[in-house]
């Protein structure tokens, strides 16, 4: 099986306790942090990944994953030269970090990189809006400590990377736009305002003050929805609502940095639409086929992040951990078997939505226009790329469903307002 990818649990533990965090955190998540831990300072971590790839040459990136990443980079570091070692090819480490602390550790983490290694650092920041927005679900004082860490990281970087030119870093922001965010920011539009204000300035702040000899890429501005999430007919209504106003917003302040939420998925229908039927593995999330993800348990392969806590609660894939997950004892057979059935029928995937599309117009939980099927089709190819094979197959037990909030959330005059600003651009 040729894999691209390996991502890692590398953190059970995370010192914020988001509203809208899939993963609940109890007490049996300390002692899952001793387990990884010692499993990476002491054992063959990678050994999982090693026997069953077809080539550990060909793995070019490696995704370090868990509540909070960042906790671990030093024990990840120490491990460097095993890590190398085992997959030569390696070019790039990922790894999101909610900056509730300094930039130390992750400006040590890169100092220890051998120095004849040539490779890409991503690293993620979420931070939903200015400290005010952000701290509605992230918990009081949390955004601020975002904003004075992530400042602390680029001035390091400033400092660093000129010395280091075999690495390279690529900085990114997710924020996550919640139900309860976008109800307060369509009856707020002062605080809607104000917020992406704050947004525009804080990010051409980082942006200037990089320095010409940094080897840094920025890439801010987008944002997601709350998932999973209920959506109904009335938080679709306010999204529209919220995004038009951002969109005056942008035009009126001639905002650079931002964007529009959810834009940025037309992105993958521009580059692959056209190839949709016979290059449709492109046009959808591909962790299952080119990437590797390896949890606590070293006997058991997760399909991607989302299935590291499959018992975690009751969001979190008890189906797969039963149906799907494979082990030792098991053919890698049984893992391409399923990744075939929600990868190599996209049609099944598109034609579910178009006919939900079509059914929820019929209702009344979304604007009519949607009865009809080249706009049902159009909704279908935005929101079949966003279709994740984990939470479809936990949820739902099967690889095509999409979640029908999705479609209400967009289909009440966002997704219309969304591809009339994409157009403008064409």
């Amino acid at each position: 099986m040729k894999i691209n990818g390996v991502t890692l649990l590398s953190s059970a533990l995370c010192d914020l306790r988001c509203k809208y965090c899939y993963i609940s955190q109890d007490p049996k998540m300390k002692d899952t942090q001793k387990e990884l831990l010692d499993k990476i300072r002491n054992k063959p971590f990678l050994e999982p990944i090693l026997k069953r790839a077809d080539d550990p040459k060909e793995i070019e990136a490696m995704g370090l994953w868990g509540l909070e990443p960042s906790k671990t980079l030093d024990v990840i570091a120490e491990r460097f030269d095993y890590i190398f070692e085992s997959l030569p090819a390696l070019k790039s480490i990922s790894f999101s970090s909610n900056f509730q602390n300094n930039s130390e550790k992750i400006i040590d983490f890169i100092n220890k990189i051998p120095k004849g290694k040539n490779i890409g650092i991503g690293v993620q920041f979420s931070l939903d809006g200015m400290p005010k927005v952000n701290d509605i679900n992230r918990g009081r004082g949390s955004g601020e400590k975002i904003v004075k860490n992530v400042k602390s990281l680029v001035e390091e970087l400033n400092k660093i990377l000129p010395s280091v030119p075999n690495v390279r870093v690529s900085l990114h922001d997710k924020a996550t736009l919640t139900a309860s965010v976008l109800e307060l920011l369509d009856k707020d539009r002062k605080l809607l305002h104000e917020n992406y204000l704050f947004l525009e300035n804080f990010y051409r702040d980082l942006r200037s003050s990089k320095s010409p000899n940094a080897n840094i890429n920025m890439n801010f501005g987008g944002s997601n929805q709350e998932q999973p999430f209920p959506y109904s007919k009335e938080h679709g209504i306010a999204f529209s609502n919220v995004i038009r106003a951002i969109g005056e917003i942008i035009d009126k302040e001639k905002m650079r940095e931002v964007s529009l939420p959810l834009i940025g998925k037309f992105n993958r229908i521009f580059k692959f639409g056209n190839e949709f039927n016979n290059k449709h593995f492109m046009f959808t999330c591909n962790a299952n086929r080119g990437n590797m993800a390896i949890g606590v348990d070293s006997d058991v392969l997760p399909f991607c992040h989302r299935d590291f806590f499959p018992n975690n609660d009751e969001h979190t894939q008890k189906f797969i951990q039963d149906r799907y997950l494979t082990s030792d004892s098991q053919d890698i057979a049984k893992r391409e078997y399923v990744n075939s059935c929600y990868t190599n029928f996209p049609k099944l995937k598109l034609s579910y939505i178009i006919m939900m599309c079509k059914e929820l117009a019929y209702c009344g939980l979304i604007d009519k226009k949607y009865d009809n099927h080249k706009n049902a089709y159009a909704m279908a190819m935005y929101l079949v790329s966003d279709l994740c094979p984990s939470s479809s197959l936990g949820n739902y037990a099967s690889p095509y469903v999409n979640e029908l909030g999705n479609i209400k959330f967009l289909g009440n005059g966002a997704f219309d307002y969304l591809l009339e600003r994409v157009a403008k651009k064409l």
